[in-house]
């Protein structure tokens, strides 16, 4: 079974509501007497590390919080391996394949895709042109780094993207986006975090793109430890903003 786009837009409210009733069982105390000096360990793709870590290395900060954060990296194709590590407390990752019953997870926002290119370089402002889209050479980050879902989008229309150079990560292709004459297309999370690193352009894709969820995963075993239930409730509510379009094509940051 596959939801509904409707359904995908409402999921992260509707866990949203949950975990608010869920945070009325976790007592000031229990926390307090329990996080203090603790570092989480979190495994999750770059994108979302690009995007999500930030927000939790700041939100601790502000609420003067003395706890740290180890990011692992991790992805939805092999994020039970890095579960099977009992350090690990959480997975963040897109989509992730084969959830069973020895795991929870809970869904945090929703998310679609976004093109990401240098504006200057290129000569392209944003919105993006299907012409400019198709014209120019592309990167490509897939997990085998042979094919990605942009592939199949297109040559279902008869047509085949230049590809330049493919990446099994994120992180990896901005250095030729800022360098060469290329454009991704890559979650619009990411894309806003990456673009404020490099100065890079965002803009809507000109093709039809789908929509997608990134989860919080956990073992099921750690349920009710006070420990992985404040980390949950901390996530949860530190990127909340994302659940309600903050995952959105911002201004673009160069024409």
């Amino acid at each position: 079974m596959v939801p509904t786009r409707r359904a995908v837009e409402l999921a992260p409210q509707i866990n949203d509501a949950l975990a608010r009733v869920s945070n009325i069982f976790i007592s000031e105390s229990q926390v307090d007497a329990n996080i203090a000096r603790r570092t989480f360990n979190i495994a999750l793709s770059d994108d979302i590390e690009a995007c999500i870590s930030p927000m939790l290395i700041n939100e601790a900060r502000v609420r003067k919080l003395s706890v740290g954060f180890a990011f692992h990296q991790s992805n939805s194709i092999i994020w039970k391996e890095s579960l099977s590590d009992d350090a690990i407390d959480l997975v963040l990752c897109g989509e992730p394949k084969g959830l069973g019953s020895h795991f929870s997870s809970k869904v945090l926002f929703s998310a679609s895709y976004s093109c990401l290119y240098d504006g200057v370089r290129l000569g392209i402002q944003s919105p993006i042109t299907r012409d400019e889209y198709l014209s120019h050479d592309h990167v490509r980050i897939s997990y085998d780094g042979r094919r990605g879902f942009v592939d199949d989008l297109l040559e279902a229309d008869g047509v085949t993207r230049k590809v330049s150079a493919s990446f099994t990560h994120f992180a990896g292709a901005i250095a030729s986006l800022v360098y060469c004459d290329a454009i991704a297309t890559i979650p619009t999370f990411a894309a806003n975090a990456y673009a404020r690193i490099a100065r890079l352009t965002v803009s809507p894709p000109p093709i039809t793109v789908p929509a997608f969820r990134v989860f919080m995963i956990w073992n099921v075993a750690r349920n009710e430890g006070v420990h992985n239930q404040w980390l949950r409730s901390f996530v949860s509510e530190t990127t909340r903003e994302l659940q309600y379009g903050a995952s959105q094509p911002q201004s673009p940051l160069r024409p």
